[in-house]
């Protein structure tokens, strides 16, 4: 790409100026006399400094894409439009654009200049970056350090309750009525083949996945290559990346390869958008979370960087070169997987909404919550329920089950409470499923307890026992119908907030149901605890936190090593795909047997299971 924001260039943009602002003078310390310049306000018109209108937020933009980010139009060009308008969907939204940095009180700022958030008292702080974790550690000024700001939008997957996901592609699609070209309802279906073969545009010649699979393809047939790297068209194309004159020479051709420089998060750019608006189909390798926001069917996808799966791919560009039919099948597939909402995730109200969420939380009353069993001398059957496996490198879950079983089972018996603990145990070497294990252990407890009717489910981490000294809580003598968050980590609320159920949680039966359960294809550590609070939420199940919450009632021991390679990924899907098409109803699996604590006698119910 080029000056208007080229994210491929190798080298430090911020040096030697590549997004447009290399000699600019940016002095803070204005004299409002000699500068009398006037500013655009939220609705685009231009207002002078003497008579502008008194707003409750001024904000000041800082670190963009240079001056014409302040520029409130809807053209192609780098502009403010997108924010503009998530600002009005929130408690912001009496707000102006000022150039002025001494009269804002709002900084809102990006990676492409050194940070102002010291630079005086800001009311509030936002910062949005299209770019990469990784590409900002190593080329820009700005390091987006998340504890900073009020808000975060970004693609990084970080989990702070500060970060709002936001890729870059979401931005690029609002401009220039993208979106819009993209829907199916306005897309003709082509039926005309383009000319030539293949286009590769590119800066960057660092990114080896990219600069193999061009050199495979070309090794096939002839791909033409725009850009500053691999050039052999004769000379480097000048169109920015946001016009019409490239998406026009992108059109002349039947792929185009268009990898990301980074593999992270909900990192997409504007990459495989110019790909789908030239009409062409993209040859894409990025973060797996474009499945979810993109129809496989509409793109072809290297799924690693191994020889076999560069193999497989060339092989489909080839199949799909050779077969017409097959090419324009899928040329006219519908852009967007039809099962991700667009609106609901990236849209201006949604994002919005989210940071409303953040700034202005909402502080409700408590409910008059439904309480199933109102008399506390009705006698319940708690049922607490514990995914399982103990083995290598986790060989202390044996240990911790065993010490939980006696406290749990101590506990309970001190207060005269009759407690049932049903374990399913993973037999099997995939990597651990938390979602299936427990979807499994609350169907089979159905089975084993279906005489009983009153019945009290209770979530628990195999680390967390009891403080023995504490009263029976009276969340569990009256337990109200839905979910109740009994215990979760202090440190939670701080950094993620209210998206997450805790380590402990009790329920009952039907609202289980009613929320479909834990997806089963989170594989390995992490986004569990996002799942079920997500469907929570969207299903309409009450939900609530104790009033023991974050007291010594339950004791956890979080003293030793997790293994987080899954987790941004499972939270994405945990928080993106349909809650039907995962969960409780469709939750497959084997008893192999019973396990080690399995006790009838004792109400312990332990099975092992494989899937």
């Amino acid at each position: 790409m080029n000056k208007e924001g080229c994210s491929d260039s190798g080298e430090n943009p911020y040096a030697n100026g590549d997004y447009g602002y290399k000699d600019v003078d940016y002095d803070y310390d204005y004299d409002y006399d000699n500068n009398p310049e006037g500013r655009y306000d939220e609705n685009g018109n231009w207002i002078e400094n003497n008579i502008e209108p008194d707003r409750e937020y001024k904000i000041y933009c800082n670190g963009f894409w240079g001056d014409e980010f302040t520029d409130l139009t809807t053209t192609g060009r780098m502009n403010i439009t997108f924010f503009s308008e998530i600002l009005k969907k929130t408690q912001l939204k009496d707000f102006i654009i000022t150039t002025h940095p001494e009269e804002a009180n709002v900084l809102f700022e990006s990676v492409f200049k050194a940070s102002m958030v010291d630079y005086k008292n800001w009311k509030y702080k936002i910062h949005y970056s299209g770019e990469s974790l990784a590409r900002t550690d190593l080329y820009f000024p700005n390091k987006t350090h998340y504890e900073t700001y009020d808000i975060v939008m970004c693609s990084h997957s970080v989990v702070r309750r500060n970060v709002i996901d936001v890729p870059f592609f979401a931005y690029y699609c609002f401009g220039n009525n993208r979106l819009a070209r993209l829907d199916t309802y306005y897309r003709y279906r082509k039926v005309h083949i383009a000319d030539k073969f293949c286009c590769f545009v590119v800066s960057n010649g660092n990114i080896y996945a990219r600069n193999k699979m061009f050199e495979m393809v070309n090794d096939y047939k002839r791909v033409d290559s725009g850009g500053k790297h691999l050039n052999n068209i004769g000379g480097e194309l000048i169109y920015p990346y946001t016009s019409e004159e490239l998406i026009e020479f992108i059109s002349g051709y039947k792929f185009m390869i268009c990898f990301e420089n980074t593999i992270e998060g909900s990192y997409i750019t504007e990459k495989i958008i110019n790909a789908y608006l030239a009409r062409t189909i993209p040859i894409y390798f990025g973060t797996n979370y474009c499945k979810n926001v993109f129809n496989e069917k509409s793109f072809l996808y290297l799924e690693d960087e191994s020889d076999e799966s560069m193999n497989k791919l060339l092989d489909d560009i080839k199949e799909l070169d050779y077969d017409d039919t097959k090419y324009l099948d899928m040329l006219n597939e519908p852009v967007f997987n039809v099962e991700f909402d667009y609106m609901n995730r990236y849209g201006v109200d949604a994002i919005g909404s989210n940071i409303d969420n953040i700034l202005f939380p909402i502080v409700e009353e408590e409910p008059e919550w439904n309480n199933r069993y109102p008399e506390d001398n009705i006698e319940k059957t708690y049922i607490c329920l514990i995914a399982y496996r103990g083995r290598h490198p986790q060989e202390f879950r044996k240990e911790q089950l065993n010490t939980m079983i006696k406290n749990w089972m101590g506990y309970f018996e001190k207060h005269n409470k009759v407690l049932k603990i049903v374990i399913i145990e993973q037999y099997n070497d995939k990597p651990f499923n938390k979602g299936v294990l427990w979807n499994a252990a609350f169907l089979e407890s159905e089975k084993w307890f279906d005489m009983v009717e009153e019945k009290v489910y209770i979530h628990n981490n195999t680390d967390n026992v009891i403080n023995m000294g504490e009263d029976f809580p009276l969340d569990l003598i009256n337990p109200s119908v839905g979910f109740t968050d009994i215990r979760r980590v202090p440190h939670l609320d701080e950094y993620i907030g209210g998206n997450m159920l805790g380590g402990c949680c009790s329920f009952d039966g039907e609202s289980f149901k009613k929320t479909n359960g834990f997806p089963n294809n989170l594989w390995g550590w992490g986004g569990d605890d996002w799942a079920i609070l997500r469907r929570i939420k969207e299903r309409g199940v009450p939900y609530k936190k104790s009033t023991i919450f974050n007291t010594n009632w339950i004791i956890e021991d979080r003293d030793h090593v997790r293994d987080k390679q899954t987790n941004d990924y499972n939270i994405n899907l945990a928080l993106t795909e349909p809650i039907e098409k995962s969960g409780l109803q469709n939750t497959i699996y084997n008893i192999s047997g019973f396990g080690y604590y399995h006790d009838e006698m004792e109400g312990i119910i332990h099975l092992c299971i494989d899937f």
